[in-house]
Formats: C-alpha cells, structure tokens, sequence
C-alpha cells in the first residue's frame, strides 16, 4: 500500500471499516485527481470553501495532519459524492462523513511532500489504486470445515429446510421443483471521467478510464493533437470503470480543445465545455460535440463561477482599454487594467494563457503612453499561510505579469513589480469570496 498504508489501517481500526478503508481511500484519491488541475484544483476547492487555513497545515504534515469537522467534510465534498461513496461501500453515509474528516487532510499531506504541490498525477497515487488494497474483497463463499463436517449449523439447518417444504408442500399439494435465489447485488460502476483543461496549447488531462487500453488510446489522441510535450497529468486505469462511449469519436472531438483556456469534462455519458473561452466559441464547440457524440451523450455548458467572472472581468477589460481616447493618461489605462482578474493556480506565479492574451492586448496600449510614464504592477495574496511565503509568492505573481508586458514590447522603464503579499486587504479574509478579491494583481501610476 506504500504511502497510505498507515492511513488504511487507522481507518479500518477507528472507524470498524476493515477491508473497506482501503477503497475509501481509493475513492477519495479518485475524486481528487479528477478534479480540473488535478491536486492543485482540489486544493483551491478547499481554500474557495473558507479552509485555506486548514489546508496550509496539510500540506507536507502526511500521517501528523489534524482531522476536519463532519461539516467542512462537507463544505468541501458535495454530498452526491459523499452518498456515492457510501453506496459504493454499502456503509454510512455518517461513518463515511466521519472517516473522510480524517482521511482529507492525511491525504493532502502525503500526496504534498516538503510542501510541494504536484503537477501530475504522483505515482504513489497510481500504484495505490492499481493495487489490491484499493478493491473491495470479494463475498467469501460457505464451505465446509476442513474436518469434513458441515458445521454446528448444518443440522439445524437442514431441519428449517425440510419444515419449509412441507409447509409449501401442504399448501400446494407438490414438492418444490427448486429453490428461488436473491439476485446477487452488485456495486454500481465508477463512472469514466476525463477532465481536460487548455492552458495555452498546453493540456493537463486526469481522469479514470476501465483499461490501459482507453487509457493509451485518449494520450496518444491528446498527443496527436497537441504535441507529445504539451500534454501534461495522467489517467487512471480502474477495471470497474463503466466502458467511455465517447472514445471511439474522441479523435474527432480533440480539435474542438485547441482554443487556450477551454475546459472540457467527460463525466460517464455527459460532456460539460466551459472555461475561459467566448460564449459563441463555447456554443460551437456544443453543437459540433452533440453531433459527433449523438444522442447517448449529453452536453452542456460547464458551470465554473471562477471562469465565468474571469472571463468577465477579462472583457470588461478589453472593452475600456478599446474605449480610450486619444491623449489617455496612466491613469485611464491602470483604471481599464484593474478590472482584470488573474486566477493563479495555487501556489504558482504562472500567468494562465487566456490572461496573457489581455495582457499582450494591454501592452500595445502601455506602449503608447506618454514618456517617463511608470505603472506599478502589485501583487497582494490572502492571509491564508505563512506571511514570509505569501510576500515572496506576491512578488513573484508580479513580476511573472511584469515579464509578460515586457515581452509583448513594453519597455521594461515603463514597469516596477513589487509583492505586497497579505498587507493591503481590500475584502474581509473571513470568507472565500474576501480572499478571491484579495488574491489579485492591482495596477497603480508611480510616476
């Protein structure tokens, strides 16, 4: 069991899971890595909930990270995956509720090594839901004693037995031809999912498909369509896994992802596109997927409310820098500027793909701006973590924007960065919608 070994045995030994804390762990691994940037995105799903707090703590702490309360289990896992989970596991949904309070953050710190969030799906993620400790075990079968005897209940039983004959016997006037059995009651199917999201002609793909099979076949159709070198992440192979009935038309659906910042997930027989795209490029891309799945595939858009108010806030931006007139000032473009919304990943100072296409737009406006002008670019973080951390991930974030400008040919006199991290609040950090606003770039005139 590798990493999680510890972990399945405190749950099976705390929670009287036995050979199902194993599979528990499984599920949860496979709800995180099938999240939109995989672990990074489950983590931002706990920080968007009011937990950046608590998470921070996780990260790196493996079997030593504090357990969550019943009710952020569920701030953090909507409660159709917590019945799914129970269902799966023919437990609880309480006990589940239970488990996972300890089971979310021991996963958290052990899949985050040193404090580092991963990229790609890590191997011991992989391993674990390949081995056997991830399955259920299979219903033993009633078998004699090994002595040979049929056991203390046999003659008992054969009594009850033979008293159920008679009884149908005196009622039907015949012996019974055979005995009905129940019908054997099976766990419902993990469901096949592929999550997709395009960062600038780069694609981070997870997700969980039934064979190496599909598994190799939709790699080698993201590669084909992207490049070897731009597809990033993994796919998990689970034999319980429904069949994709979206595979075999997949290839063809692949060039309808080429557009930076589309999301795209396959979630059993329903496709969701959305992302940081246009609302008509969105519908496109719809109707051309409708007519190459058919009718044994939904698809709809994808509801993503951080995407949206980027997206949003992206074309407010580009409205007012088109609106300028001529003889604009620093101030007009910082004003035009500061509706934009940069959504860094977790942790990272990467300027998503779809930002800089804004930016490249803004440069050509900054270039036009009278001589010895100077624009600011402020980085400011929540007060979620270490303030050391946060300050040096603000100035990072600002310059990363700042190098964007320059390579678009800003002159590199007419920018300053600099990180504020969690000094300047513009919101309460007391909720997730406070420390959104307050993760942001603000654009200001030095001189």
């Amino acid at each position: 069991m590798g990493i999680f070994e510890s972990l399945v045995g405190e749950l099976a030994s705390k929670f009287g899971l036995g050979a199902k804390a194993g599979p528990l762990v499984a599920e949860l691994l496979r709800f995180i890595s099938n999240q939109p940037d995989g672990i990074a995105g489950f983590i931002d799903k706990v920080k968007l909930a009011g937990l950046g707090n608590l998470v921070t703590g996780w990260l790196g702490r493996g079997d030593s990270a504090p357990p969550m309360s019943g009710p952020q289990v569920e701030q953090v896992l909507p409660e159709t995956a917590i019945k799914t989970f129970a269902s799966k596991l023919g437990l609880d949904s309480r006990v589940i509720t239970s488990a996972l309070a300890v089971a979310i953050p021991k996963v958290v710190g052990l899949l985050t090594p040193g404090g580092t969030i991963p990229t790609s799906v890590p191997p011991a993620l992989s391993a674990f839901l390949g081995s056997n400790a991830a399955r259920l075990p299979s219903t033993p079968q009633v078998t004699e004693k090994a002595s040979g005897g049929m056991g203390k209940w046999a003659i008992p039983g054969l009594i009850v037995l033979g008293l159920l004959a008679l009884g149908w016997y005196l009622l039907t006037g015949k012996p019974t031809d055979k005995v009905a059995t129940a019908p054997a009651v099976t766990a419902p199917a993990v469901q096949p999912r592929l999550a997709l999201s395009n960062d600038a002609g780069v694609v981070n793909v997870s997700g969980v498909v039934r064979d190496e099979g599909s598994r190799t076949s939709i790699l080698d159709t993201l590669k084909a369509a992207f490049g070897a070198g731009n597809v990033k992440g993994d796919i998990t192979v689970d034999p319980s896994a429904s069949p994709a009935n979206w595979l075999a038309n997949l290839r063809s659906a692949a060039e309808n992802f080429k557009i930076p910042g589309l999301q795209a997930l396959f979630d059993g027989a329903s496709v969701s596109i959305g992302g940081l795209i246009g609302d008509a490029d969105r519908d496109r891309i719809i109707a051309s997927l409708k007519s190459l799945f058919g009718p044994n595939v939904s698809v709809a858009p994808l509801i993503d409310p951080v995407a949206d108010a980027v997206k949003n806030a992206a074309n407010k931006t580009v409205a007012a820098l088109s609106a300028l007139k001529p003889g604009f000032t620093g101030k007009d473009v910082v004003t035009a500027l500061n509706l934009s919304i940069i959504n860094f990943s977790s942790g990272s100072a990467g300027v998503p793909g779809f930002n800089q296409v804004v930016l490249q737009q803004a440069a050509a406006i900054i270039k036009q701006l009278p001589a010895g002008t100077v624009i600011e670019i402020g980085g400011h973080t929540d007060n979620t973590g270490d303030p050391a951390a946060n300050m040096q991930l603000s100035q990072q974030r600002a310059e990363a924007v700042r190098q964007v400008l320059v390579q678009s040919g800003v002159d590199p006199s007419m920018l300053t960065a600099k990180g504020y991290g969690a000094t300047q609040p513009v919101a309460s950090n007391d909720t997730p919608e406070g420390r959104f606003q307050n993760r942001r770039i603000a654009y200001s005139v030095a001189q």
